[in-house]
């Protein structure tokens, strides 16, 4: 009986997983290298063209480092959240949420910041992100000696959404 080859499909899906890897390292080299921007770019194009690859929490969260590294908070505060959002069950979330903390904290807002830095450690107690979460929130200075400004209403709308839906899941 001749041996048959492999489906096109299985073919064309296998070229697939090699280019999307390729696009992925790219992405991350540059990164690497100190060109976030170009990262950036990289990231964003790996995640439209492929949205359910196994890379692409990864990527997401990487994209949120395209921006942390410029120091453009809020940017990285929203490219992290869509790891929460959109790859719920991934390795990644505990880093992600370490770095919203992070971000919040960067800019001075520390009541938002230990939000999610308790988040970490209470989630993902044996993650590496929930000892660096302790550890900046144990840094940071008591609650009344704080001159930060209150986020507006929408960014505490949605922290707090992200939270009641983490419970949510949670309670399942």
């Amino acid at each position: 009986m001749p041996r048959t080859s492999s489906s096109p499909s299985r073919r064309r899906s296998r070229s697939g997983r090699r280019i999307a890897g390729a696009l992925y390292n790219l992405a991350s080299q540059k990164l690497n290298q100190g060109q976030p921007a170009k990262a950036r770019d990289l990231f964003q194009d790996f995640l439209n063209r492929y949205p359910k690859d196994e890379l692409a929490a990864n990527a997401q969260y990487w994209l949120g480092e395209t921006y942390y590294a410029r120091e453009e908070w809020n940017d990285a505060i929203v490219e992290f959240q869509k790891v929460l959002k959109e790859y719920k069950g991934s390795d990644k979330v505990p880093d992600a949420l370490l770095k919203i903390g992070m971000s919040f904290q960067a800019q001075g807002d520390c009541q938002n910041a230990l939000l999610f830095f308790d988040e970490v450690g209470q989630a993902h107690k044996t993650a590496p992100a929930a000892k660096v979460a302790h550890d900046r929130a144990r840094r940071m200075p008591p609650q009344g000696d704080q001159d930060s400004e209150p986020q507006p209403v929408a960014a505490q709308q949605s922290i707090l959404d992200l939270l009641h839906q983490r419970d949510q899941v949670a309670a399942l």
